[in-house]
């Protein structure tokens, strides 16, 4: 499995063959730079808003709902519309980047906190930076209960899939206020720490394979 054994819990069922290795978190070839237009030194946080690159996730709604509530804070907000929903399809408040496609990690290096679906890769991404999450699950099965284990660990806030600019505005404010919540994200950060996702799934696949 290409997630990490400190993140999971302990199985129901033990099963030989499974074992845990690392997220492969590999940049994807339309993920360009994207380059920012706040300066280095700005003080103002950065929050990025980045949903689903999954067409059957697409949620236009829930991206303008991120942007309308974003938009009242005092923030910097980098938006990637993961090339399914048109940047010209959203009305942008005036603290807010639009991007459609971007490599999401040079933009996590800058934020201070991110608001996304929950997503497996996002999460990781997050969480190998030491960066918070404020999650809206969007159909993925698995999102919710991501989210509900960030909230737990105190390294993030779940919201309902349904939530509203109240609410979302309430977990933004809460993360950016609470250091606990970036502590507690960056001592995440150091189960990555030497792991190579890609190296231990190859390594696992080898031991299967007949010996010379």
């Amino acid at each position: 499995m290409n997630t990490l054994a400190a993140f999971d819990l302990e199985p129901a069922t033990q099963r030989g063959h499974v074992v845990h290795g690392a997220p492969v978190l590999t940049t994807e070839r339309r993920a360009v730079p994207a380059e920012l237009p706040w300066a280095t030194d700005d003080p103002t946080p950065i929050v990025l808003l980045s949903f689903s690159t999954v067409p059957e996730q697409r949620s236009p709604g829930m991206l303008q709902r991120a942007l309308d509530t974003l938009g009242q804070l005092p923030v910097h907000v980098a938006a990637t519309t993961g090339g399914i929903v048109g940047p010209q399809d959203l009305n942008a408040p005036a603290n807010a980047h639009l991007i459609a496609f971007a490599g999401r990690e040079a933009l996590m290096q800058r934020a201070s906190l991110t608001v996304g679906h929950g997503g497996h890769g996002t999460t990781m991404r997050a969480l190998r930076q030491g960066l918070p999450i404020a999650g809206i699950p969007a159909s993925g099965s698995d999102q919710a209960l991501i989210l509900q284990l960030l909230q737990q660990w105190y390294a993030g806030r779940a919201l309902p899939a349904d939530a509203g600019v109240a609410q979302i505005r309430s977990a933004a404010e809460d993360i950016l206020a609470d250091h606990t919540y970036h502590d507690e994200a960056l001592r995440r950060s150091h189960a990555f720490h030497g792991l190579d996702g890609a190296q231990l799934a190859a390594d696992s696949v080898q031991t299967l394979l007949p010996q010379p």
